[in-house]
């Protein structure tokens, strides 16, 4: 069963799973975010603008923020399955960027401004605001 969960078809089925994990962890990070975690996600923002164009590094940065949010909540019940399908969905992901390469630069930069607004909503705790903003993102993920 694992070693079929990986394939981008069983990846993205579950994908559905993630985007209602993920929107919720963000918006309880947004309620209980310290400075510390919001320097956390402006590193990473910081991060990602120094390396669009270098996929590698780059996805490393998005990817990283992403973990940032979920850790941030403390709950092992979002941290476990969160990280799980996400580890397979970013592989998935990546090939799908790789196969976008003309348009990767742009798309770099699309992802970079949709999680600095996430950033700042967070910082601001803005609860709904961070909900909305991680549906939207990823939306935009789920349509590329």
């Amino acid at each position: 069963m694992i070693s079929s969960f990986g394939t981008p078809e069983n990846v993205f089925y579950y994908f559905g799973i993630l985007k209602q994990l993920e929107t919720n962890a963000a918006v309880l990070t947004a309620q209980n975010a310290t400075d510390e975690n919001i320097a956390n996600l402006d590193e990473h923002i910081v991060l990602m603008r120094n390396t669009v164009g270098s996929y590698y590094l780059w996805g490393k940065s998005a990817d990283q923020f992403h973990r940032s949010i979920t850790e941030a909540t403390h709950s092992a019940l979002y941290i476990h399955p969160i990280t799980a399908i996400h580890d397979l969905f970013r592989c998935t992901v990546h090939s799908s960027l790789k196969r976008s390469a003309k348009n990767r630069k742009s798309m770099q930069h699309d992802i970079v401004d949709k999680h600095e607004a996430i950033a700042a909503a967070i910082g601001n705790h803005d609860a709904p605001a961070t909900g909305d903003m991680v549906r939207l993102h990823l939306d935009y993920i789920e349509d590329m």
